[in-house]
This record gives structure tokens, sequence and C-alpha cells, in this order.
């Protein structure tokens, strides 16, 4: 079941980002969903499944340089930052990794117009501001809002939930031990 999960939610962010982003609105819910998944379920459970993802949504939008893969250390770093020092169970507190998330994506995106202007020799300013815009305010104002959307779909399935992750620290995959509070 948490397989199945897993593989659910990474495919809808992509399906959803890509069909965002043909309409001209770029906002980063595979990198979302990607921390979501870490911080819930461990890194080693969810980088496979963020790779593809990462790899299928720059093959769906025919980027020449990978972007979405360049975020994906930068959020399981960070994911794993919050899953140990962050509060993952207060909802308003969810804005900073959005703003996080959303600085990692305007660092990505300017490293994509600045490759796109030298392969292309065209300025890409206009591009870069534009989607790294909409990047940074999607990631801070949806991140409170998907986390908690995933976590009452993972309730409803009796899965691990982001708002309870930080019982399940640092145990291993096999074990889900809580701590003792």
């Amino acid at each position: 079941m948490l397989l199945l999960w897993l593989i659910l939610t990474s495919a809808i962010s992509v399906i959803a980002e890509l069909c965002l982003g043909h309409f001209g609105i770029a906002i980063p819910l595979t990198a979302m969903t990607g921390f979501y998944l870490t911080v819930a379920y461990t890194w080693k459970k969810s980088i496979l499944l963020f790779l593809a993802s990462c790899v299928l949504l720059d093959l769906g939008f025919g980027r020449p340089f990978p972007v979405s893969w360049l975020l994906v250390p930068y959020a399981m770093l960070l994911a794993q930052f919050w899953r140990q020092h962050g509060n993952t169970s207060a909802f308003l507190l969810q804005f900073i990794p959005g703003l996080a998330i959303g600085l990692g994506t305007l660092a990505t995106s300017l490293a994509y117009t600045a490759t796109r202007a030298f392969l292309s020799e065209t300025p890409g300013e206009y591009y870069a501001s534009r989607f790294a815009f909409q990047n940074l305010i999607g990631a801070i104002c949806l991140m409170p809002i998907m986390t908690r959307i995933l976590d009452s779909l993972a309730k409803s399935l009796s899965l691990r939930c982001y708002s309870t992750s930080l019982h399940y620290l640092m145990s291993n995959d096999d074990e889900e031990q809580e701590y003792d509070e």
C-alpha cells in the first residue's frame, strides 16, 4: 500500500505540474511532493521516485537543462533538516519549507535561464523573472495546503502522516517505533 501511495502522489504531482506548466503557471509541485514524502517516509523510500518524477518533468517540458534534478539534493537535505529540527504539526510553520523550496526553484530557474540564454544567445530575463516569481509564491502559499491534503489522504489510508513524522525521527525504515514523549 505504501509503494502505491508513493507512486500515486509522485505521478499526480508530475501530471499536475505539467498541465499547469503548459498553461503558463509555474508551481513546484514535484519538489514539494518530494519534500513531503522525504519528511514523512525518509529519503531512502522517496529518492528513486523523486528522481524519476524529475526526469519525467524535464522530459515533459522538453528542457535542454535538467532543472528539476538540481532540486533533488536540495529538497532532500532540506527535508532531512526539517525532519530533525522543524515543526511538522503546526500548519502555519509550513510556510517556511515552502519559502525554502521556492528559493530553491528560484535558483534553478536562474540556472535554466542562463543556460537557455547561452545556448540560444537570446536574453531570458523575462522568462526567469515571471516563472521564478510564480514558483516562489506558489510554493509559499501551497505548501501548507498540500501537506494538509496529503496528510488527510494518508490518514484515511492508515499510512504515516507528515504531521506525525517527528515521532519516527531517525528510525530505521523497517522499524516503526515511536519515541516516548
